[in-house]
């Protein structure tokens, strides 16, 4: 957390590197062809006055800028184009570069790169107002909308401001890519949290997102690829914008938060509906949306006194401020700094949580646990087993050794599995046969075991079917043959456990069904201990008997 903090704070440094310099005054727009439409004197009154077209073949680009100084000649101007299509670009009538070749059709045309240098010769950079003019042809754009942005600043250090800026937005991207492994990681080992999974995928995305946009400084690609790069930036903005709000209603759920998030699906498909072809436009509002859904959901945690969602609160309005008051590249990548933050947070609080219960879960094993022992060894237990076994010595001494001898063999048990977290079924089984043994001498009652799609190697909470059977054992008496039919069933179905145990005897009564008593409080607390809250548990008289089902997901 400490080094993400590190990595953020110097992102938000690195910001200031980018250069200030001279934007047009206006942008000027025609389409056709002729050279005479380079002239510095070119009177383009009847222009379009517009930067972007979604004509497509040769048009041309006319841009007022208007420099304030001569520029020192240790330091000389360049221009900075963003130009989707080919193009040949003069200043006040003179050529000062190209990129890609103009051509006539598709075939004569070589595409130019989105993003060019070009540096402005002395004797052109004197003080007043300048023409740029841009010849193009953009037949690789096939009617999509093609854009063009100027800026002319100090050439070496506007060559190399992206550079150090994107070297930072690197370093940014790497954290996301650390932290989406990370809680990738916890989801699988674990699988215990989806919000895990939410909050990995979403720093995934935010990776992705950084390097795409701003690959563009790296890699001159032909402006044909421009398009398929903002339709994957464009996606993934439309899948943050999802997944954002939706790990907020996971972390602070409220009644209607599933309409809240139908309404919000709506409200985003009628934005991209709307805006589809606008890439910017698109990504700003559907951004915006995005931020407005989490205030309200965290607002509504935060009025209902959930904790840490005050902070959070605070957190997304400053990523609102930053929306309305920096440049859009700027302000979503600060928004999407300070949003992993404040799920990092949200994310440290469910953590400790979960901690503290598993630490309470395990307290309450423990003595659950020696509250079941005590229950085994109680006076009253040991007078009635010890009366039985007075009576069976004096009337079948040899049954009498074998009752001794199941007696001892189940503390035994009970001693070997008493300080475990899991043991093998096998152990577990043999137990509840043992146990039954005990009671068939006690009480004169044939108990009967059968299991069924038992897998020997599974691995359950100790005395958890034990606990079970005598839960069995109290609610039934035998049927009319003097029998009490124990039967264990375990069904296995995409990543689900089911156990079954059924009881087959008379019914005593219905009226303790759903009493919380020690048995069940201990059978929970281990199944907490063990599985945190992936397990289900319902006990329930049934027709012909008892049926306890434990379910481990």
């Amino acid at each position: 957390m400490r080094y993400f903090i590190l990595f953020f704070i110097s992102f938000l440094l690195s910001s200031c590197v980018m250069p200030a310099g001279y934007v047009p005054n206006q942008i000027k727009l025609k389409i056709g062809d002729d050279l005479a439409w380079k002239a510095k004197n070119f009177d383009d009154s009847n222009w379009k006055t517009s930067h972007k077209t979604m004509k497509m073949g040769r048009l041309w680009v006319r841009a007022k800028i208007r420099f304030d100084s001569v520029p020192n000649p240790s330091k000389p101007l360049g221009v900075f184009i963003a130009a989707v299509g080919s193009y040949d670009c003069y200043l006040d009538g003179q050529y000062i570069g190209s990129s890609g070749k103009i051509g006539n059709n598709k075939s004569e045309e070589i595409p130019g790169s989105t993003i060019s240098y070009f540096q402005i010769p002395d004797s052109l950079a004197d003080k007043g107002e300048h023409i740029f003019a841009l010849r193009i042809s953009n037949y690789y754009a096939e009617g999509k909308v093609t854009s063009f942005q100027f800026l002319v600043s100090n050439y070496f250090q506007m060559v190399r401001a992206p550079l150090i800026f994107t070297a930072f937005m690197y370093i940014l991207a790497g954290v996301f890519l650390i932290a989406a492994v990370y809680y990738s990681f916890i989801y699988i080992k674990y699988k215990r949290e989806f919000i895990f999974f939410v909050f990995s995928l979403i720093c995934y995305l935010f990776f992705a997102l950084i390097i795409l946009e701003f690959l563009k400084f790296y890699i001159l690609y032909p402006y044909q690829y421009h398009y398929p790069r903002m339709d994957l930036i464009r996606w993934m903005t439309i899948i943050l914008v999802i997944l954002v709000p939706y790990f907020f209603s996971l972390q602070f759920p409220f009644r209607g938060f599933k309409i809240y998030l139908g309404f919000h699906l709506a409200l985003l498909a009628i934005i991209i509906a709307s805006l589809y072809g606008h890439y910017d436009e698109l990504a700003q509002t559907a951004s915006l949306l995005m931020l407005i859904s989490s205030v309200i959901i965290v607002g509504i945690a935060s009025y209902t006194k959930k904790k840490g969602a005050s902070i959070v609160l605070g957190g997304l309005l400053l990523c609102i401020l930053f929306v309305f008051f920096l440049f859009y590249d700027i302000s979503l990548f600060l928004s999407f700094g300070v949003i992993a933050l404040l799920m990092l947070y949200l994310l440290a609080i469910r953590m400790q949580e979960q901690r503290k219960t598993l630490e309470f879960s395990k307290l309450q094993s423990a003595r659950l646990e020696a509250e079941l022992l005590k229950k085994n060894i109680q006076p009253h237990f040991l007078m009635n087993t010890l009366t039985s076994l007075i009576d069976w010595v004096e009337e079948s001494p040899q049954n009498g050794i074998h009752f001794i001898e199941a007696l001892a063999r189940e503390f035994e048990l009970l001693g070997q599995i008493a300080n475990k977290t899991l043991i093998p079924i096998e152990q577990e089984i043999e137990l509840c046969k043992t146990h039954l043994n005990v009671m068939k001498y006690r009480k004169e009652i044939d108990y009967q075991w059968i299991d069924e799609g038992i897998d020997l190697k599974e691995k359950i909470p100790p005395a958890l079917i034990h606990t079970a059977l005598e839960n069995g054992i109290k609610h039934n008496a035998p049927r009319k043959d003097g029998s009490i039919v124990f039967k264990l069933k375990l069904i296995k179905k995409s990543g689900i456990k089911k156990y079954i145990l059924s009881t087959f005897g008379k019914p005593i009564s219905k009226t303790a069904n759903g009493q919380e008593g020690t048995g069940h409080q201990y059978i929970k607390a281990r199944l907490n201990e063990s599985y945190g809250m992936d397990w289900e548990f319902h006990s329930r008289a049934i027709d012909n008997g008892w049926q306890t089902t434990i379910i481990i997901k």
